[in-house]
């Protein structure tokens, strides 16, 4: 990424990691960035999206983490685990 106000989106329908997986690895460079994780489950039997620390490996550079869909409203839930370096940054926001 770029310079500017980036924005990436883990959108894999069905996957209870949205996508995001250790082999990812996405850096969201200057900027106020923002990386969403959206949990679309769609037909599967699993309501937790989960993303442990692992997923998070080689994400950097991210001001604002965004956590949409998973059918809040019927019970759907998100298992989110962050790595300490992660967890530290001030700048960071989680939306919901």
């Amino acid at each position: 990424m770029g310079s500017g106000d980036d924005t990436v989106i883990f959108d894999y329908i069905g996957d209870t990691s949205a996508g995001l997986s250790i082999s990812d690895k996405v850096d969201g460079g200057e900027g106020n960035d923002t990386l969403v994780i959206d949990g679309d489950l769609g037909n599967v039997s699993e309501d937790t999206i989960k993303v442990s620390s692992s997923e998070w490996t080689y994400v950097k550079n991210f001001e604002n983490i965004r956590l949409v869909g998973n059918d809040a409203e019927n019970g759907g839930l998100y298992d989110i685990t962050l790595l300490t370096l992660l967890s530290q940054i001030t700048m960071m926001r989680m939306v919901y």
